[in-house]
């Protein structure tokens, strides 16, 4: 006997992707007729029973499907069928940041490319006035080499079991997801704007470059040995307590990310010339043959540096 249902709307099911998201399952499916593969996440049963939750669901994934961006997955259908409220959205060929940090480390270089797309995606969904409300490392999806990143769950805010609702599995992944959200949502959690969902992208990158979440007093994210200072500033600001204190929108954060590579160029940069420096004044004591092997191989050293220059911003 399948241990899933045959069908879900007008989509049949091929394989359990997950059982325990969001206190509903996911599935790999295709819609009858077609043979694209499409994942439908089924969610709470209880959010059909609840007519606001029901309404506030249909209103949140047709903003959601109005928005096309290459870092945000692609709604395609939603409805209720029966007891089970569900989503249909496009196959991404990839994994869950969080499933990704299991298997493996992330370099500084992985960790700042992937929280740019992250910051492009949730720059689309600010300037289209909307909010995410549950970023965190299971609703960021990754490929395996790590070229591609989406934001998936995006209009789904508060539809997540309430107290008491769910298994148990799906009140722990609820209780660690509280761990990416800005302070201000324990006090009003549904009166928040975009700086939520920028503490959320400083929380995810806070734990990727150091391997803590950011609970209690934080440490500077250069203190990890191959971390630049230059990082600093911009994490801390995401995780401002005082939503006033961090950047204001996506958008902005995209921005601080720009300038952050700018910086990492330059002190690369600067870093080469003083080894130049420091080895032309070697070699004013050299001889003329001497003096002539090194230029050429220093030459050959800049034109090798500048492709690692080159390699670490491409990512």
């Amino acid at each position: 006997m399948a241990d899933h249902p045959e069908t879900v709307g007008g989509y049949i099911v091929t394989e359990v992707l997950d059982r325990e998201a969001s206190g509903g399952a996911v599935y790999k499916a295709r819609e009858r007729g077609g043979a694209e593969p499409v994942v439908v996440k089924v969610l709470d049963a209880a959010i059909a029973a609840d007519p606001e939750r029901l309404g506030r669901f249909h209103q949140q994934v047709e903003a959601a499907r109005a928005l096309h961006h290459p870092n945000l997955v692609r709604i395609l259908d939603a409805g209720a069928d029966g007891a089970r409220v569900w989503v249909a959205r496009e196959f991404f060929d990839g994994t869950t940041l969080a499933d990704l940090r299991r298997r493996r480390d992330l370099g500084v270089r992985e960790s700042l490319s992937i929280l740019k797309e992250v910051a492009s995606g949730l720059a689309a969904i600010h300037a289209a006035g909307h909010v995410h409300g549950n970023l965190n490392p299971r609703s960021i999806l990754v490929s395996p080499n790590l070229k591609a990143v989406k934001i998936a769950d995006f209009g789904l805010t508060g539809l997540e079991p309430q107290p008491g609702e769910g298994t148990m599995a799906t009140r722990q992944t609820r209780a660690a997801a509280i761990h990416y959200m800005a302070p201000e949502r324990a006090l009003s959690p549904d009166d928040f704007d975009a700086r939520a969902d920028v503490y959320s992208a400083g929380a995810v990158l806070f734990e990727l470059l150091t391997g803590r979440l950011p609970t209690g007093r934080l440490d500077l994210p250069s203190q990890q040995a191959d971390v630049p200072p230059e990082v600093d500033p911009v994490v801390l600001r995401c995780l401002n307590t005082d939503a006033g204190g961090r950047y204001t929108s996506g958008g902005e954060l995209l921005g601080a990310f720009a300038q952050l590579e700018d910086q990492l160029r330059f002190g690369l940069v600067h870093d080469l010339q003083g080894m130049s420096r420091s080895t032309s004044r070697w070699l004013k004591g050299s001889g003329a043959r001497s003096r002539k092997a090194l230029w050429i191989g220093l030459a050959l050293l800049g034109l090798a540096a500048a492709g690692v220059v080159g390699f670490l911003l491409a990512g």
